[in-house]
């Protein structure tokens, strides 16, 4: 029987409106937890492929008793032909190739092609919180480099290379340098750099058009292989007009002086490309020389990272500094 006075079921407008508003309020309180919790696994995942490395770098070390090196300054060309697996030091290709076989990469290690090898994706060569293995022309992207001291400059003086992961010959191949053992490092494994994430524009994460990120990740020592301490480390961020190409002035145009390098001047031959830095929120992961992992903040006191960077200064590193 109809009965007119009977109570209709269901939702009102205003009802639903309140409903999908609080589910709104709910969605946006709960999305940056999730974005939290995604970083902080990418950030593990991170700092997982540092340890790797560091210990493929140790375990380099305890086989030929040298940390792997940055191979031959300024070498953009192959490896020796007539010995392309050779140790370090002789090994013309810098630290990432060096360590492939203590990586389980004996097979990339091996491959008689030289752009076989750099055609290769070696994924603990990437933070998953920037980018997975990059492929741009015949370039693979790679996120972390080599500690090679203070300053690089005079780029032709052997010198100046401070830090653990260093050049052993310059570019004529006429003058052997000397690679860093644990002896040198008198400073203390636990007080020195080794690895770190470097400095990447997040518009150039995937162009290859960045100084420091736009060149094959196995070759000699330049910009993809190293960092040094010159400058204050930064999160990655959006630097388009500063962050193109732009070729670094040579020791003779600056006297020597490293100083304004790198500070991004349009037309200055400036470019951000000798940062640490990663696309974390407040520091980048690091490497230290005993193999364990530390998020180095970007505010760290530049005289700070200057004596984390070079191996024998005998500056005592306060670890809360970092």
């Amino acid at each position: 029987m109809y009965r007119p006075n009977a109570r209709q079921s269901g939702f009102t407008l205003v009802e639903l409106l309140v409903v999908i508003a609080i589910i709104g309020v709910l969605v946006a309180l709960l999305l940056p937890a999730v974005q939290m919790a995604r970083e902080s696994a990418r950030r593990t995942s991170c700092t997982n492929h540092l340890k790797q490395q560091a210990l493929a770098c140790h375990a380099l070390h305890d086989v030929f008793g040298v940390f792997p090196t940055a191979g031959s300054q300024d070498r953009t060309g192959g490896r020796d032909p007539n010995s392309q697996t050779a140790a370090p030091p002789a090994q013309w290709w810098h630290w990432r190739y060096q360590i492939l076989p203590f990586l389980e990469q004996d097979a990339v290690h091996r491959m008689t092609s030289d752009a076989e090898v750099r055609r290769a994706s070696i994924p603990v060569y990437n933070c998953p919180s920037r980018r997975r293995p990059t492929v741009v022309g015949a370039i693979v992207l790679v996120d972390y480099a080599g500690n090679a001291g203070v300053t690089w400059c005079p780029a032709g003086e052997p010198s100046t290379w401070n830090g653990t992961i260093v050049p052993t010959w310059n570019n004529a191949r006429s003058a052997p340098w000397q690679p860093a053992r644990m002896a040198n490092i008198t400073d203390g494994s636990s007080n020195t750099l080794l690895l770190g994430e470097k400095f990447v524009a997040i518009d150039h994460y995937r162009t290859a058009l960045q100084w420091g990120d736009n060149e094959h990740w196995a070759q000699g020592n330049r910009w993809v292989a190293t960092r040094h301490a010159i400058h204050q480390p930064r999160q990655d961020s959006r630097e388009t007009a500063a962050t193109v190409e732009v070729p670094p002035p040579n020791a003779a145009q600056n006297s020597g002086n490293c100083g304004p390098w790198g500070l991004g001047a349009v037309g200055g031959g400036g470019g951000y490309y000798d940062y640490w830095g990663s696309a974390h929120p407040a520091g980048f992961n690091a490497s230290l020389a005993d193999g364990s992992v530390r998020v180095i903040r970007y505010n760290i006191p530049l005289s700070v990272l200057q004596a984390l960077s070079h191996r024998e200064d005998g500056i005592v590193v306060d670890s809360n500094s970092l």
